[in-house]
């Protein structure tokens, strides 16, 4: 059960920081 939820928590997490970065990303193009 711990397994499942750590692997959810990591799926979300790393959506999160990908969208985060894609953000940041976006942002520094859009500056540049």
């Amino acid at each position: 059960m711990n397994l499942g939820s750590r692997t959810v928590i990591s799926s979300v997490v790393a959506a999160l920081a990908t969208t985060g970065l894609g953000s940041s990303a976006g942002a520094s193009a859009g500056r540049r």
